[in-house]
């Protein structure tokens, strides 16, 4: 867990000397503009990741019969609890859906930070 935070914390450095090692590309030839950055497709499907894990998780919660309320869904960890309560009282283990849930929203945290910095 200290790697992890370890890493978080070193992530704009690591990602400043990433951009200052990457080559200009000033003369991109006729469709220079139309040339879409990786940071941008990077966030774009780091949004739709998480937006998508949440309605297939909602989804599964609803096909369950587990009561979710609509006034809390948006709220990150409001998913995930349930469903751990969920696969709790069956005696499963929740653990891969919840890591995988928390990696896609530092994902999509180190993309916004990444976007936010070149714009």
């Amino acid at each position: 867990m200290d790697m992890l935070l370890g890493a978080i914390r070193d992530l704009p450095g690591i990602l400043q000397f990433w951009h200052s090692a990457q080559p200009e590309h000033q003369n991109a030839g006729s469709q220079g503009d139309a040339v879409i950055p990786v940071v941008a497709v990077w966030f774009a499907g780091a949004v739709l990741l998480e937006v998508g894990s949440s309605v297939a998780l909602y989804l599964r919660l609803r096909s369950a019969g587990i009561p979710i309320s609509w006034l809390r869904y948006g709220f990150p960890g409001y998913l995930e609890s349930r469903y751990i309560s969920w696969r709790r009282s069956r005696n499963e283990s929740a653990y891969l859906v919840v890591f995988l849930r928390v990696a896609s929203l530092l994902n999509l945290v180190a993309a916004a930070i990444v976007f936010i910095g070149q714009h």
